[in-house]
């Protein structure tokens, strides 16, 4: 007769047996400071392939207008007349005085704020709203 109790201690035991693995020394170690380990191996591993992908996007030259083409814009200064216009780059209200610009797709902007956006960023409306300005 097998005492009560002692069939609970073997499966224990087979429990805390297969909780341990061997890492690659060949020791045994419990599963969850392997887990910890291997998520830190796999957190330097994300770190350094954004790294990667940041140093890769600087290498690919970006789709931007040239000057002249940003100065065929319509350009004005802004009235005390003229509609309440937020600068959709740096989000602050065009004031009365300050150069703006209208796009095709009439949205307004500063005039700086539009010009670096179209000549280093990109050469669609930061609302992404008309499709490419080259080809307007």
């Amino acid at each position: 007769m097998v005492r009560p109790g002692r069939e609970t201690r073997s499966v224990q035991s087979h429990v805390r047996a297969s909780a341990r693995v061997r890492d690659d020394t060949g020791s045994n170690q419990p599963r969850h400071t392997r887990t910890a380990q291997t998520h830190g191996t796999h957190t330097r591993t994300l770190n350094h392939y954004y790294q990667v992908l940041l140093e890769l996007d600087e290498k690919v030259p970006k789709k931007t207008l040239k000057q002249e083409d940003v100065d065929a814009f319509t350009k004005a200064t802004f009235t005390a007349e003229d509609e309440a216009v937020d600068c959709g780059i740096c989000l602050c209200e065009v004031e009365v005085g300050d150069e703006f610009v209208r796009l095709p797709c009439n949205h307004g902007f500063h005039d700086e704020c539009i010009t670096r956006w179209l000549t280093e960023y990109n050469t669609q409306c930061p609302f992404k709203c008309g499709g490419d300005l080259k080809k307007k």
